[in-house]
């Protein structure tokens, strides 16, 4: 009996806490009327796929501000033209085509998968160039860099290694999208 209970709660407690944390449901609010991409736009739908675990789903869905009086006919033709702007949008920021799926039932929205990080062989990860930035970092000495968004990497001296985990001389290359 307290041998199939035990063991009961062992296989519960291994899936529960091995497992995904599942789907998610996140929200991006257009300005009312608009299908383009806003700044704000992107704001959200970037920090959406930034909040979100590696291998885990969510559905986006797609509103406007103050459109809830609007005709069902209008809502779901502004969503489905919403809903290419953000395909598009995660597409152009390097996601690929086949992790973002535009569900068109009822409403439509975006199912966006975010697959485990993956690197070439040579180190180098293959993204578009969308908003790619370059900065050379003095490894000698302590160095910093500032991004177009106003992120700062600081870089203490000899903060670089190779493969063989020897310190690299001169100075190195840092892309950040």
């Amino acid at each position: 009996m307290f041998k199939s209970l035990f063991f009961s709660i062992g296989i519960f407690f291994s899936v529960s806490c091995f497992s995904n944390n599942g789907f998610r449901l996140k929200k991006i609010t257009f300005p009312t009327g608009l299908t383009k991409l806003t700044h704000e736009v992107m704001k959200q739908a970037s920090a959406v796929y930034n909040e979100l675990l590696d291998r885990n789903f969510t559905r986006l869905q797609i509103k406007g501000l103050d459109e809830e009086e609007w005709s069902r006919y209008d809502l779901i033709q502004l969503a489905k033209k919403r809903a290419v702007s953000i395909r598009e949008f995660y597409i152009g920021i390097g996601c690929l085509g086949k992790n973002i799926r535009m569900d068109l039932a009822g409403i439509p929205s975006v199912i966006l998968f975010k697959p485990r990080a993956t690197y070439s062989l040579s180190g180098r990860i293959d993204l578009n160039k969308t908003e790619q930035q370059c900065f050379t970092v003095a490894v000698s000495k302590k160095d910093f860099f500032k991004t177009k968004s106003g992120n700062v990497f600081v870089f203490e001296q000899n903060s670089f290694v190779d493969q063989n985990e020897m310190n690299v001389s001169g100075n190195v290359n840092v892309c950040v999208w």
